[in-house]
């Protein structure tokens, strides 16, 4: 009978700390899609001005270039962790074209899902790394003098996150192959 009750007890501390997760993981990836949304509305507005300023006003914008450049990041990236969290991003499967029995695609996709795994972790490890250094060294953009880690800050949030959420697409599979 104890060993029954400090099961329960075990599943409820699961069950509390994977519940706070994904409560967790639902506030990121809301975060992701607000700033997806709001960086890519204003880079579409910052190059329709730049346009038409250039090819109608025959009027440059000083340095608009370099803060389109520093939104465009923050979206490309933000885009890419949802994308990713979503399923809803560029892979080549050609593998499914020609076996449909899901139980031989497992371990591919997640052979796959390892490898693109480590290329995250090892974006976001050689980003943070790059940031340290620009940090000391004081990098700065050319035009507004923007410190570039507002730049490669993206990049590591981006590819961090993208870590996270192929961890959890990993956890995921094999949650379904051992209960399912």
């Amino acid at each position: 009978m104890n060993k029954e009750k400090k099961i329960k007890q075990n599943y409820s501390i699961k069950k509390r700390i994977f519940g706070a997760f994904s409560q967790s993981e639902d506030a990121i990836v809301k975060v992701e899609k607000t700033i997806t949304v709001v960086t890519g509305l204003v880079v579409s507005l910052s190059v329709f001005l730049q346009v038409l300023m250039r090819y109608v006003f025959h009027f440059s914008v000083f340095g608009i270039e370099e803060l389109t450049l520093i939104v465009a990041m923050w979206f490309y990236f933000m885009g890419i962790t949802y994308s990713i969290y979503s399923g809803m991003y560029i892979k080549v499967d050609v593998l499914s074209m020609f076996v449909r029995n899901q139980r031989v695609l497992k371990p591919f996709t997640i052979i796959s899902l390892f490898f693109s795994l480590f290329a995250a972790a090892l974006l976001c490890y050689y980003s943070f790394q790059y940031c340290l250094w620009a940090a000391g060294a004081k990098e700065t953009t050319i035009t507004w003098r923007i410190s570039s880690n507002y730049i490669t800050g993206a990049v590591v949030l981006g590819s961090g996150l993208m870590a996270l959420h192929l961890m959890i697409k990993i956890r995921q599979i094999f949650k379904r192959r051992t209960h399912g």
